[in-house]
């Protein structure tokens, strides 16, 4: 489980209702020189924001909960990341107001009242430890990897060292989303080594010679790893948005019923053009003006 608690969260106040709200707390009064001077608008937002779900999408949340910090010192958020199953389940329950998920809520949801935002896109790839020296492999070589039927780099054009499998448990988005766009019909071998979060996975194959795992973009850029092409394609952000790098996940966030108003404040801020721009400036995400739905 990673968790983050920020004691003291603020919101950029992007929407038109805050803004308003904002407006009508401001006033004028007299400079000295006979002039009107604008007054400080009173920050009335505060309370508590619990988020949960995909470690894929943390970074990005903790982010975005450090900038919101600027504006409202009377909002507290937690954010924790034990996957995109947990963080769906949690908010359907109400046991936290924000659902952080790689995947669509699955069918068993659709009487919760939830709501669904797309917020970012969020490239993942296919890591190995600094030893391996296979730089690319295909879709078919990764489900043989993956499914148990090929054990050693050699096979793949690699050296002759053992693959060692790092994955993600059942609950996790990052899985779902590798089983859905790369494993297919075929299930996963019985030989991975489960970590909990996607910088678990990261820091074992980093670690582990031989190693091979998957995480998002953002868990890469430290150069501890090396990054595969896949299907002979490199990620870089044209690739994704011209759909030959095919490997990503729509990252969501789920409410229930009608949030309450910091909840919606902070959703707002990370849907904000400023912030979008931000995400698009850093390269660690992609914003989600660039989705294009099938």
């Amino acid at each position: 489980m990673i968790q983050f608690s920020l004691r003291k969260i603020v919101t950029a106040g992007f929407t038109a209702a805050l803004g308003m709200a904002l407006m009508t707390g401001c006033g004028t009064t007299a400079g000295s020189n006979g002039t009107n001077t604008a007054t400080p608008a009173a920050d009335t937002l505060s309370g508590n924001i619990a988020i949960d779900g995909s470690t894929a999408l943390l970074p990005l949340a903790q982010d975005a909960a450090d900038k919101f910090q600027k504006l409202h010192a009377n909002v507290q958020i937690t954010l924790t990341g034990n996957g995109s199953g947990t963080g769906v389940k949690d908010v359907a329950a109400g046991t936290v107001q924000i659902g952080m998920s790689d995947v669509a809520a699955a069918a068993d949801y659709n009487s919760a009242n939830l709501k669904e935002t797309d917020v970012v896109l969020a490239p993942f790839m296919f890591i190995t430890n600094k030893d391996v020296t296979v730089t690319g492999l295909t879709q078919q070589q990764l489900v043989d990897i993956f499914s148990g039927k090929t054990t050693n780099w050699k096979d793949v054009g690699g050296k002759d060292e053992k693959i060692l499998v790092i994955g993600r448990p059942d609950n996790s988005g990052s899985r779902n989303l590798v089983k859905s766009l790369v494993m297919g019909t075929s299930d996963f071998g019985p030989n991975i080594i489960v970590q909990n979060d996607s910088g678990a996975v990261k820091n074992s194959v980093a670690t582990q010679n031989g190693s091979i795992g998957y995480v998002d973009y953002a868990y890469t850029t430290d150069g501890t790893v090396n990054v595969l092409k896949y299907n002979n394609v490199a990620f870089t952000k044209d690739a994704l948005v011209n759909n030959t790098y095919t490997l990503f996940g729509v990252e969501r966030l789920y409410t229930k019923g009608t949030p309450n108003a910091q909840t919606q404040a902070f959703i707002d801020y990370i849907l904000s053009a400023d912030y979008q721009n931000q995400v698009d400036q850093a390269g660690k995400f992609i914003p989600i003006k660039y989705y294009k739905k099938s």
